[in-house]
């Protein structure tokens, strides 16, 4: 038996793997390329992370309360590395991989 996704969730899970594909491209690119890249790839992950706090605080929020505990966690911890002098972007790539994984596998 499949369960099938009401067409809304399916499309806002659609939303948030492109947000996280979008990141790791560019944390990708960051390893690559010079400061700029590496401060846009930060600067964009910081947003997404970001987002996914406001989100996961409202109340109103259709996650499960220990699902929305445990991204609020991740979150702090993404945001704490990026806030290091050198935040090391393997860990948030690797970080973001697995949340997309999470996104994928979903259903």
């Amino acid at each position: 038996m499949t369960l099938s996704i009401a067409p809304a969730a399916a499309t806002a899970r659609a939303n948030e793997a492109a947000a996280f594909e979008k990141v790791l491209v560019l944390l990708a690119a960051a390893h690559r390329g010079g400061e700029a890249a590496r401060a846009q790839a930060l600067r964009m992950n910081d947003k997404l992370w970001t987002a996914i706090l406001q989100a996961v605080g409202n109340a109103e929020s259709a996650l499960a309360l220990p699902m929305r505990q445990g991204l609020a966690a991740l979150g702090v911890s993404v945001l704490r590395e990026q806030g290091r002098a050198q935040p090391n972007l393997d860990l948030l790539i690797a970080i973001n991989q697995r949340v997309l994984a999470g996104l994928a596998t979903r259903h």
